[in-house]
């Protein structure tokens, strides 16, 4: 029986190629109904919006990487997994309220505990709080 072939580099990655295409739509709508003035207002704005957000977003992503990395899976499902109870979930509120900078923060480190083990209704708390 042959090797499985990998994936080809479009499918591995089709949300990126996705992505890049709402960002040539948007700006061939832009272009189109704003003219060049309402293209340029449309990436200065989306400059300033990245100003604001990857002060809060980069620190998050590390962090992510470091509790994916450095915590064991099995230490996480212990701690917020499915038969945690309500230790995990008050565990995961106080991760929530801790971490700084709201949803935009709070989602890279949901999907490292998700990742991780962690239960669902852990995950929510988490992002609730």
């Amino acid at each position: 029986m042959p090797a499985p072939s990998a994936a080809s580099p479009l499918r591995r990655h089709a949300n990126v190629v996705f992505i890049l295409g709402l960002y040539a739509a948007s700006a061939l709508a832009c272009f189109a109904l704003k003219g060049t003035e309402g293209l340029l207002s449309g990436l200065a704005r989306a400059r300033d919006l990245a100003g604001v957000m990857l002060p809060v977003i980069l620190p998050a992503l590390i962090l992510a990487g470091l509790v994916q990395a450095g915590v064991a899976r099995e230490r996480i499902s212990r701690w917020l997994g499915a038969n945690s109870g309500l230790r995990g979930l008050v565990l995961a509120t106080l991760a929530g309220i801790a971490t700084s900078g709201g949803p935009m923060a709070a989602f890279p480190l949901v999907l490292a505990l998700a990742a991780g083990g962690a239960d669902r209704g852990a995950l929510i708390a988490c992002i609730a709080a």
